[in-house]
């Protein structure tokens, strides 16, 4: 009996050799043609890689380069803009001070002109009857005029410039413009 348990166990024992020797070969081959394939491809990766990685670094770079160009522009625009409305300001209010400076002068011209009036009337030889009472009406006219006064020159909050407008924000207020142009 032994001998025939001994020759199942062998059978057994080949038949699993049989198949583990089966099995090695199927892996060995598949990896094998895996490899073969491998090299084929790696020749083709090489390729590529030695090929289309400067393309793709060309092609990103000069990407890039567009990219900034634009944001550039953009806000080479936004300066323009921004001077532009600084400039139309600083405009106006030259021209208001110029037309307060001409209504002062005209002022000034209407005060200087009484004075010389006033001088007038004071060398006059009627200017005796000053000293004595009661004053004739010609002297209460050149008392008024005397006792005019110039307004002070009014110079008021609209004669500067708003700077706050102009630089207040103003970085935050160019970054919402440009995510206008931002696709992303």
């Amino acid at each position: 009996m032994r001998s025939v348990e001994n020759e199942t166990m062998e059978r057994n024992h080949n038949n699993g050799m049989h198949l583990a020797d089966t099995f090695i070969q199927i892996n060995y081959d598949t990896l094998s043609s895996k490899g073969i394939a491998q090299g084929s491809n790696s020749g083709n990766v090489n390729y590529t890689i030695a090929h289309t990685n400067p393309s793709q670094v060309r092609q990103t770079e000069e990407q890039i380069k567009v990219e900034f160009e634009e944001l550039h522009q953009f806000l080479k625009e936004e300066e323009a803009t921004r001077i532009a409305a600084l400039r139309e300001e600083e405009e106006e209010k030259s021209q208001r001070m110029k037309a307060k400076i001409s209504e002062m002068n005209k002022l000034l011209t209407s005060v200087l002109e009484q004075i010389n009036k006033i001088k007038d009337d004071m060398n006059n030889e009627d200017s005796l009857f000053l000293h004595v009472s009661p004053v004739p009406k010609k002297f209460r006219s050149t008392e008024e005029r005397a006792k005019y006064t110039v307004p002070d020159p009014e110079v008021g909050p609209g004669v500067l410039i708003d700077v706050s407008k102009h630089l207040g924000n103003l970085r935050y207020t160019v970054w919402e413009k440009m995510k206008d142009i931002c696709p992303y």
